[in-house]
């Protein structure tokens, strides 16, 4: 992350912390973040992609580690390598070849 989000990330931590209690329509959005740390600790130099791109990775650690969201590793394909191209354009052909006039 940008250096210049360092001094904020506990007080955007502890807004996201917050937010774990209340129900979600009244959680913080990113942009509601951005303008509390520039009302709240003179946050002028940030912007909403920097504090949007730290608030999406701390939200989902901050889920994984309260138990409200499970880590699911990404599994590969069922098929062997190539193996699924190859049955679409059979597929493709077959149908092409069936709507043919003869």
């Amino acid at each position: 992350m940008p250096c210049r989000l360092k001094p904020f990330k506990a007080a955007i931590d502890a807004m996201l912390l917050k937010d774990t209690t209340v129900p979600r329509k009244q959680r913080h959005t990113v942009r509601r973040i951005l303008a509390r740390l520039i009302e709240e600790h003179g946050a002028q130099e940030l912007s909403c992609s920097t504090v949007g791109d730290y608030v999406r990775v701390r939200r989902a650690e901050i889920d994984v580690e309260a138990g409200r969201r499970v880590v699911r590793p990404v599994a590969g394909s069922c098929l062997p390598p190539g193996r699924g191209r190859q049955t679409v354009t059979m597929a493709k052909a077959r149908i092409s070849s069936a709507m043919s006039p003869a």
